[in-house]
């Protein structure tokens, strides 16, 4: 069992270097230990608007249950819920034309951690040097894989690697994906954006994750993704667990932080 465990979480959201407008959006919520980054949809209309539900309709589920205690199931219905927000929102603001968004949410509860997700925004895990996807983008490019026609190595480049076969605000009837797993001493846990994976490889991306600190370990995500062009929007929230100890002996390194925009 983990003791004197403290989570420490550095967010950040860049326009990127390309678009006009972020579609991102994110949340973070480290009194329950709640974290979310969504991805308005790009190409469609008011993708921005339907992160922004997201994450508030996630928020004001967080604040209304917090005393009664978060759970799965809350967290499922409050993503639920805003994609029925989304939806109503697009027939009456937008024509009947589709808004949605990606969502990828961390809650940490007690030793484990929960993953709930829908699209291609993603979760990761980086520990010991090692990165993990935890999560499974929901893509026409994995659907490709699963059938065998695909392997992992050509998807990387395949021209349909941002066709997403799942989102939040598209239809009535959207299912949310749950996977969990004990945190350990000294990982750090990664939520991002496809604006973060779409230019740096697993590999680039556990190369900035050496950092000290998660201050000085997500600005260097940032920094590497936006070096590479940033086409799209970027996103991400760190979250690193350690002991009190360790935490101190980091915060020293974090006197001077990077700000973007």
């Amino acid at each position: 069992m983990l003791t004197e465990i403290v989570l420490q979480s550095f967010g950040q959201t860049h326009v990127g270097a390309v678009r006009k407008i972020n579609e991102d959006s994110l949340l973070e919520y480290p009194e329950q230990n709640i974290w979310v980054v969504a991805d308005g949809m790009g190409g469609h209309e008011a993708g921005d608007v339907a992160s922004q539900i997201l994450v508030e309709t996630i928020n004001t589920y967080i604040n209304e249950n917090a005393y009664r205690g978060i759970t799965v199931d809350v967290l499922k219905q409050a993503i639920l819920t805003a994609n029925e927000k989304i939806i109503a929102y697009s027939h009456s603001q937008l024509a009947g034309k589709t808004a949605g968004s990606t969502v990828v949410l961390l809650w940490i509860d007690r030793n484990t951690a929960h993953w709930l997700w829908a699209g291609d925004s993603r979760g990761y895990c980086f520990y010991h040097q090692d990165l993990k996807q935890i999560t499974r983008d929901h893509s026409h490019v994995n659907e490709l894989i699963d059938q065998g026609v695909l392997s992992a190595e050509d998807a990387e480049k395949h021209p349909m690697g941002n066709v997403i076969t799942r989102a939040i605000g598209v239809v009535e009837d959207i299912e949310i994906d749950h996977v969990t797993h004990p945190i350990i001493e000294g990982e750090m846990l990664l939520l991002c954006s496809d604006g973060l994976t779409g230019e740096l490889s697993d590999a680039s991306i556990a190369q900035q994750l050496q950092q000290h600190s998660v201050i000085n370990a997500g600005s260097s995500l940032m920094h590497a993704a936006l070096g590479k062009g940033a086409k799209d929007n970027v996103t991400l929230i760190l979250v690193s667990v350690a002991r009190q100890n360790q935490l101190n002996s980091a915060e020293n390194d974090d006197l001077t932080v990077p700000l973007f925009s």
